[in-house]
């Protein structure tokens, strides 16, 4: 099994995992104005101090702030800046109003992938003389040494930002409900007072890839630890300072399991053909003739494996075709699954579902690119959909509500990706897709969270 799209480049020297391991992260849907926020009741140390998360990216090119401090409603605040920006790049900015006071740093490496789990520390000492070591950011355990700028945009020395001020720190959005994060995080932690590079929260393993240890050091008074693992309270402070976050557009669901150290697959906007995406990239929609949508992980060649999926808004004469194609071949010819629903291109395997409002029920049945039924048992496009991979038996399943709709063998050998074609008169048409398996509703007997399309379960 493969990650259909590259991580960011790992490099630096290997280590011994301490087997630390996170089990969960928090989902942050832009959609949903979610967001974490604490007013700090006394400033502390602002010279000093480090900022660091695991973060996986659901929308991109967008401005998207992780975390910072902010007083205004207008762009001519005093505000600091850790975020994405529309141009994909990572910032870390602070800005007083009414100064000349101001500190920009900006990598000039770009974050797409959206299938990738990122380790991203800034550490800031701006008592240091040499100006460029006041602001150090780290990416996946490398130091980012990139500029894109001057030494006038590095702090001056003993330079009091922001961030630890006596203001409100929000995570998820900028107070002005500007730059929402579209993302899951992970392990957040800020350090008051210290200054750490990100040997503290991470190591190479004997593969040469970056993973998560546990931090064991202090926090300060203003430190704070936001992991997620209380569902009914997402914002709970987990350092022992007490310095808990308020929740605002988050639910017990936005705990989820995808996480660093067990990576899910979910819809990949990389491979993207006119379809936006939500909820951490489970979900995509689109509001125009034709949307496809590609699952982020090739699917194994060896075990079994299951996730789930279903079609949400119901419109007038609606068409999804949903099964698996050689991505080696199609994605890369961006032809998958096809433009015109009732003859997908082709290798594709799978059912092509008729079922507007009013419109006669048909569905449509492929297999390696070829016509096989017209007549196959139709399927409403309320119900939820299972799929069961079997590649060692060259067996792919769909089910119906929990019942066998269309069991295919004999399919040709490649290396398979699931994807989703959606056709509509012009009105929103969505697809989810349920790949934790805490999400599943309607699995058959035998399939368990082991059969879970992870990277703990596929050891990769």
């Amino acid at each position: 099994m493969s990650i259909y799209r590259n991580h960011l480049p790992i490099m630096g020297a290997s280590g011994q995992s301490t087997g630390y391991t996170i089990d969960q992260s928090i989902r942050f849907n832009d959609d949903d104005d979610a967001y974490l926020a604490k007013t700090f009741s006394s400033a502390s140390n602002r010279r000093t101090f480090t900022i660091s998360t695991w973060v996986k990216r659901g929308n991109i090119s967008t401005n998207q702030q992780i975390f910072g401090p902010y007083t205004s409603s207008s762009g001519s605040g005093t505000y600091g800046v850790f975020r994405f920006s529309s141009d994909n790049t990572f910032n870390v900015f602070d800005y007083t109003n009414g100064t000349t006071n101001y500190a920009w740093y900006s990598s000039p490496r770009v974050f797409r992938d959206s299938s990738a789990w990122y380790h991203i520390v800034a550490s800031i000492d701006t008592t240091l003389v040499t100006a460029s070591e006041r602001i150090k950011v780290y990416i996946n355990g490398v130091r980012d040494v990139g500029w894109s700028g001057n030494d006038d945009y590095y702090p001056s020395l003993n330079y009091q930002g922001q961030f630890n001020n006596a203001l409100v720190h929000e995570i998820g959005r900028t107070q002005a409900n500007t730059q929402k994060l579209d993302a899951y995080l992970a392990d957040f932690h800020f350090i008051d007072g210290y200054a750490y590079d990100s040997s503290y929260f991470g190591e190479f393993n004997s593969s040469n890839i970056w993973i998560p240890k546990e931090y064991t050091g202090s926090y300060g008074s203003n430190g704070f630890k936001i992991d997620g693992r209380d569902s009914s309270d997402l914002g709970d402070d987990e350092s022992g300072n007490g310095n808990d976050f308020t929740t605002s557009g988050l639910v017990a669901t936005d705990k989820r399991t995808d996480s660093p150290t067990n990576n899910h697959a979910t819809f990949s906007p990389l491979i993207n053909a006119n379809a936006a995406y939500a909820n951490g990239n489970v979900q995509t929609s689109i509001s125009s003739a034709y949307g496809k949508a590609f699952m982020s992980f090739t699917l194994p060649n060896t075990g079994t494996w299951y996730w789930e999926g279903q079609e949400f808004n119901n419109v007038t004469d609606p068409a999804t075709a949903v099964g698996i194609v050689d991505a080696d071949v199609e994605i890369l010819d961006d032809k998958a699954v096809g433009n015109r629903m009732s003859s997908p291109m082709g290798t594709f395997t799978g059912i092509v579902v008729y079922s507007g409002p009013g419109q006669s029920l048909a569905s449509y049945t492929y297999k390696n690119g070829s016509l096989v039924s017209t007549s196959a048992t139709a399927i409403l496009s309320t119900s939820r959909l299972g799929y069961l991979w079997e590649p060692e038996n060259n067996r792919f399943t769909i089910y119906d509500d929990g019942s066998q709709h269309t069991q295919f063998t004999s399919i040709d050998a490649g290396n398979y990706i699931f994807g989703v074609t959606m056709a509509t008169g012009g009105a929103p048409l969505s697809f989810r897709l349920f790949v934790e398996a805490n999400d599943w509703t309607e699995t058959p007997s035998g399939i368990t969270s082991a059969n879970a399309l992870n990277t703990k379960n596929i050891g990769s």
